[in-house]
């Protein structure tokens, strides 16, 4: 995740954050083979979701609930 450009949290490992250029906040968690993408900005969230797959075998279970 960090070759990504996410920065792993002090507190937690398995959580990361990342900025994008119009300054939206994504935080994504990753606990075994799953990944929680949280950010209010649902077009970085796809993108996050585009490049981390080029990294990791991802499958989209939809909204979390």
């Amino acid at each position: 995740m960090v070759r990504l450009e996410y920065k792993a949290s002090v507190a937690n490992k398995c959580v990361f954050t990342c900025i994008d250029v119009n300054g939206h906040l994504i935080i994504v968690t990753a606990y075994m083979d799953n990944f929680l993408f949280i950010s209010k900005s649902l077009k970085f969230v796809k993108s996050s979701k585009s490049k981390i797959s080029s990294y990791f075998k991802i499958k989209n279970l939809g909204l979390t609930k």
